[in-house]
């Protein structure tokens, strides 16, 4: 996604990967080693309320509830890019008999319901959906 809001928004951008972990363990070394100076960081749940980041613009139709104060890429002129996500899926082999297809169809079906993962998430502007197989 970040290549495609670089494109659209006409950016030059210098890339310098970070493997930051799950909890972001490395970030602070990151910034670090650039003096401080980070001007896109791919959002992680991890990195909400971090003092020394800011979440600048969200790729939503609308301010999102959990950052008002944020603006939409439109808000900023750059258009197309209201309905970007970063996908999470779940694959199966080719073939696998449709009992198991629909097996784990309603496991996904009931987490996406489910209300602990969903206080989990949402907080952070997460967009929970299911689509179904």
């Amino acid at each position: 996604m970040p290549d495609k809001i670089w494109d659209d928004a006409e950016l030059t951008v210098k890339r310098f990967p970070c493997e930051c972990g799950y909890q972001g363990h490395n970030l602070e070394i990151a910034i670090e080693r650039l003096d401080g100076h980070i001007t896109q960081c791919n959002f992680n749940f991890f990195l909400a309320g971090k003092p020394d980041l800011k979440i600048a613009i969200v790729s939503s139709a609308k301010r999102l509830e959990q950052f008002p104060d944020v603006p939409t890429f439109s808000e900023m002129g750059i258009k197309g890019l209201d309905s970007e996500v970063m996908w999470r899926g779940f694959a199966l082999k080719k073939g696998v008999p449709a009992t198991v297809v629909k097996w784990y169809d309603n496991l996904i079906a009931k987490v996406t319901k489910d209300a602990e993962w969903r206080e989990f998430w949402e907080p952070y502007g997460i967009k929970i959906v299911h689509y179904k197989t």
